[in-house]
């Protein structure tokens, strides 16, 4: 056989076993990196409605005037296009799993403040504060990623979910799992240092 076809036959073996490994290795890459795109968006704009709303509200507890019209203003800033563009791409929104219910249950909660109806402007407060809650216990069980939260959000508001979170009880169904306890203890260590910490500032 001529030396020629040995090449041009090695060469279209090899080329053949390259396509069929590489070819899924980087089909998987890139659904792995579009799912991680999608949900930083999603995180992205979900820190940036919560900051929003917790601004309308610590507004209206600073002045009871503006309890009227904090779900117009809200309104104003509340966005959900990564919301909505994700679920355009249903292969990869449902890839993010049991997060996904609770990304959808917070910005149901967000949208209520706009939409919802309310016997007068002390429930309609109330309701926001309870959204707020509810997303900062979403963090603290870390049905949303605890994590990603922090990543995309600004350092001043990573201070603020630092305070709030240890005021919030776990809420547990089950025995929790070795992962999790773990991760409880370095939180509560987190706390201890803090406050260490803050203690020496103010000695």
């Amino acid at each position: 056989m001529p030396e020629w076809i040995k090449t041009l036959a090695i060469a279209l073996v090899s080329s053949f076993f390259a396509v069929i490994l590489v070819e899924p290795v980087k089909a998987f890459i890139q659904r792995r990196m579009r799912r991680r795109e999608l949900r930083r968006s999603l995180y992205h704009e979900m820190i940036r409605n919560y900051s929003e709303l917790l601004g309308q509200v610590t507004l209206a507890h600073s002045n009871r005037e503006m309890k009227s019209g904090i779900g117009e203003r809200f309104a104003t800033g509340f966005k959900k296009f990564s919301f909505e563009l994700a679920r355009r791409e249903p292969t990869t929104y449902y890839s993010i799993g049991h997060e996904m219910h609770w990304i959808e249950l917070r910005y149901g909660d967000m949208e209520h403040i706009i939409n919802g109806k309310f016997i007068d402007e002390d429930q309609h407060l109330r309701s926001a504060d309870c959204t707020l809650y509810l997303f900062r216990a979403n963090i603290k069980d870390r049905k949303l990623s605890k994590s990603l939260i922090f990543s995309v959000s600004p350092l001043w508001l990573r201070e603020h979910f630092r305070e709030r979170l240890p005021e919030i009880p776990y809420t547990d169904v089950g025995q929790p799992g070795f992962l999790e306890r773990t991760r409880r203890q370095f939180d509560q260590v987190a706390v201890k240092v803090r406050g260490r910490s803050s203690h020496d500032e103010s000695a």
